[in-house]
């Protein structure tokens, strides 16, 4: 059964996301995850990933382990088992970003809503909407 892995890091900076990826493409290629986001909170960062089973999520702390640590994150999910009548990889989500962009040095800048639906199985949906 599909699961939810949720890790969150409240008062890390969104860098030390980017430092995970240094570990190489064993942290991207993974066939059985099938979603992945990461999104900026007012205290840090939420990464979501959803696995297509707990033991394919649970081969994957293997490599990603030493990566979390070598970028000083401590990686404790909380991990959610999917709903048994929604199937990811045939009905979208709809996903909504805010996003900041800066008009000036040192302006607060203006917030805009940017709402896509894309299919919850896409795995760069985060770059698609110019997050990752």
């Amino acid at each position: 059964m599909a699961i939810a892995a949720v890790f969150e890091f409240p008062g890390e900076p969104a860098e030390k996301y980017h430092k995970v990826f240094e570990a190489g493409d064993a942290i991207v290629d993974q066939p059985s995850r099938l979603y992945h986001v990461c999104y900026r909170t007012p205290t840090g960062f939420t990464v979501i990933d959803i696995w297509a089973d707990e033991q394919s999520f649970a081969a994957f702390g293997e490599t990603l382990g030493p990566a979390v640590r070598n970028a000083g994150l401590d990686a404790r999910p909380a991990v959610y088992p999917r709903r048994a009548d929604h199937d990811p990889r045939r009905h979208p989500v709809d996903l909504t970003i805010t996003r900041r962009s800066r008009t000036r040095p040192g302006s607060r800048g203006r917030e805009q809503e940017h709402r896509r639906s894309l299919p919850c199985g896409h795995q760069d949906a985060a770059r698609r909407l110019g997050q990752g």
